[in-house]
């Protein structure tokens, strides 16, 4: 099935909103895409299997709320290649029962960044395994990569997430449970002293947390530069 053909386009000319809720199982690709000053997500990912994008421009006002690039949910195997997206609200938002994404080359900013999450809204919910981000910057981001957990108690898991990208980091304190979280080959500025926080739940702690080759430096109003520093909490790191 080709996937082009399942966009449903709402409103006019480059303002684009890409809805892909197939029934069953899909497979297939969407290849160069723009989509200008959309008004909601760009991109909705829902229940697919084996999708693959590439070659996205996605751009949104960085003052415009819920303007999401990419949004997946309940899907398998999704990549997203070789895109630039810039928007109000996530680069790329990652909701619960996705498995399996890979992210490779992407240029993001303006915006929030790559979110996981929100994880944990409901007691019962899918969790998120396997995501990896790769090759990726970051540039005007309010974040990097950061995982989105409610605090209240929850089924929902995050486990496998393995970055290498210029980012920073933010994890908050939830009742979900998250575990083998990679973090590696780190370089970058931050606008925040404190670029890296890992802010678990004490009641369920971040398990095998792995840090190699991280490198941000802080750069204050003055331009002045120095190491930026770190913040764990309740996280169990290698």
């Amino acid at each position: 099935m080709d996937i082009n053909h399942s966009i449903m386009l709402m409103g006019c000319h480059l303002l684009v909103v890409a809805l892909l809720k197939p029934r069953g199982q899909v497979i297939g690709h969407v290849r160069t895409k723009k989509g200008l000053d959309s008004e909601s997500i760009h991109i909705s990912i829902n229940g697919c299997n084996n999708i693959t994008m590439q070659n996205l421009i996605l751009t949104a006002p960085s003052d415009s709320p819920n303007t999401d690039g990419i949004h997946t949910g309940n899907s398998n195997i999704v990549n997203v290649l070789h895109s630039k997206i810039g928007t109000g609200d996530d680069c790329i938002s990652i909701g619960p029962g996705t498995n399996n994404m890979s992210m490779d080359h992407i240029v993001c900013g303006h915006g929030h960044g790559i979110s996981i999450g929100s994880i944990g809204g409901t007691p019962r919910e899918e969790g998120v395994e396997n995501i990896e981000v790769k090759n990726s910057v970051f540039r005007n981001t309010d974040n990097g990569v950061r995982i989105k957990a409610w605090a209240r108690p929850s089924n929902a898991t995050v486990k496998n997430v393995n970055e290498r990208i210029l980012m920073l980091y933010i994890l908050q304190s939830s009742g979900v449970k998250i575990s083998n979280v990679k973090i590696s080959s780190v370089s970058g500025t931050s606008r925040n002293l404190q670029a890296l926080v890992l802010d678990c739940s004490p009641t369920n702690t971040c398990q095998n947390i792995k840090l190699q080759n991280i490198n941000l430096v802080y750069s204050d109003k003055m331009k002045k530069t120095q190491r930026a520093t770190s913040l764990f909490k309740h996280a169990y790191v290698n």
